[in-house]
């Protein structure tokens, strides 16, 4: 039960999304700050042949600089407001599929208790029935009478076999489902 609540593979994807939010959240705090941006300009200029300027044809480099100052930060607030509700419901995911898989675990947990329970009675009326049957037969040998009673206990004996198969049926199935989560 443990695993299945807190080292499944599905619990980690969760756990990858809300760090990425958190991270999300944070790069929004960096873009609400002021930006300096500086870098040069190159221009290349061709000569020209109608007009004698001084440096004519001489390539340009500029530095160029800018600040950027956002002015309204609104949107950065609603941003992280938006991170901070998906986180919420990440987590909130998170913690239904943790919960539904604990339900599972002992879902199947109660159904193999329950198999085992039904095993054990029907091989127990299996026993019996075949007790009778052995006794009835001896009777019938002896006397020819009861024959309907005996095809009757023989009829309830292949319903006990079925009933057996059924519990071990449902006991691997619940074993499958467990071995999900290990």
């Amino acid at each position: 039960v443990e695993y299945a609540v807190s080292d499944h593979p599905q619990l980690k994807v969760f756990d990858a999304m809300l760090v990425a939010s958190q991270k999300a959240s944070e790069i929004t705090s960096y873009d609400a700050k002021p930006k300096i941006m500086l870098g040069l300009d190159y221009g290349f200029i061709d000569r020209r042949s109608d007009v004698d300027i001084p440096k004519n044809g001489r390539d340009v480099l500029m530095p160029m600089g800018s600040i950027t100052i956002p002015i309204h930060r609104g949107r950065f607030v609603a941003k992280r407001a938006e991170e901070k509700i998906r986180q919420e419901a990440i987590q909130a995911r998170a913690l239904d599929v943790s919960e539904q898989y604990e339900a599972e675990i002992i879902k199947a947990q109660s159904a193999m208790q329950h198999s085992t329970i039904r095993k054990k009675k029907y091989a127990s009326l299996t026993e019996i029935t075949q007790e009778t049957i052995q006794l009835m037969r001896q009777e019938y040998a002896a006397e020819g009478t009861r024959f309907e009673e005996l095809l009757r206990l023989e009829m309830e004996l292949i319903d006990y076999e079925l009933e057996v198969a059924k519990a071990d049926f449902a006991m691997q199935l619940a074993l499958a489902d467990l071995s999900k989560y290990q």
